[in-house]
C-alpha cells in the first residue's frame, strides 16, 4: 500500500479549488452582463388636474423594482404646486385670496403588472401638503384635510413601456389617485424616462 502524500494531495486540491474559483467568477460576470436589468431610476413630467385648482405641472422621480419578468413594485416622489387658495375670513365675513403657493407630495407604492400591450400598476400613497398657511382661526375653503398633516391616498395607473435601447425607456402614462386632501380623485397624464440599471 502507497503511503499517503499530504504536500501532493494539498497542491493538487489547491490547483483544483483555485481553478474552480476562476470558472465561477467568469461565469458569474458573463451572467451579470447578459442577464436581465432588474432596476429602473427615471425621471417623467406632466400635467395633473385637481378639481377646483384647474391643470398644474407634475414632475416625479421614480424608481422600480422587477422580481419577475412581469412583476415590480414601483415607488418615488411626485412634486405639485398649487396657487394660494381662499379662505373664509370671520372678522369681514369675506373670502379672501392669499399669494403664496402649495407645494404637494406625494410617495407612492405601487405594484406594477408588465406586459406587451399595457402595463397596469395600482396601490397605497401617502402625501404632504406644505406652503402658505391661513392665519389662525380662518376657515378653510380647498381641502379635506388640515394642511401639513400626512394623507393617506391610492393611485391607479396605466402605461406603455416603449424601448429605445438596451437601457433606456419611454413610459407614456395616464393615472388616476386620490387623497384625503381633496375630496375628489385626480387625474394625471404625462411621459417618463427610466434607465435600467
Amino acid at each position: 500500500m502507497r503511503s499517503l502524500n499530504a504536500k501532493r494531495l494539498c497542491r493538487t486540491s489547491g490547483g483544483y479549488i483555485t481553478g474552480l474559483l476562476f470558472f465561477s467568477a467568469v461565469c458569474f460576470t458573463a451572467d451579470a452582463q447578459t442577464g436581465p436589468r432588474k432596476h429602473l431610476a427615471g425621471i417623467s413630467t406632466g400635467v395633473q388636474w385637481a378639481d377646483g385648482w384647474g391643470i398644474r405641472p407634475a414632475v416625479t422621480l421614480s424608481y422600480e423594482w422587477k422580481f419577475t419578468p412581469h412583476s415590480s413594485i414601483e415607488t418615488g416622489l411626485k412634486y405639485t404646486n398649487y396657487p394660494g387658495g381662499q379662505y373664509y375670513d370671520p372678522a369681514s365675513e369675506h373670502w379672501r385670496t392669499t399669494n403664496g403657493r402649495y407645494h404637494y407630495f406625494t410617495l407612492p407604492v405601487l405594484y406594477k403588472y408588465s406586459s406587451p400591450i399595457v402595463n397596469i400598476a395600482a396601490g397605497p400613497t401617502i402625501s404632504l401638503m406644505t406652503g402658505t398657511f391661513p392665519p389662525e382661526g380662518w376657515g378653510q375653503k380647498a381641502f379635506g384635510k388640515g394642511l401639513r398633516k400626512p394623507a393617506l391616498g391610492y393611485q391607479f395607473k396605466l402605461s406603455k413601456t416603449i424601448r429605445l435601447t438596451e437601457r433606456l425607456v419611454l413610459e407614456p402614462e395616464v393615472s388616476v389617485f386620490g387623497s384625503e386632501y381633496f375630496k375628489r380623485p385626480q387625474a394625471e397624464a404625462g411621459v417618463g424616462f427610466k434607465y435600467r440599471f
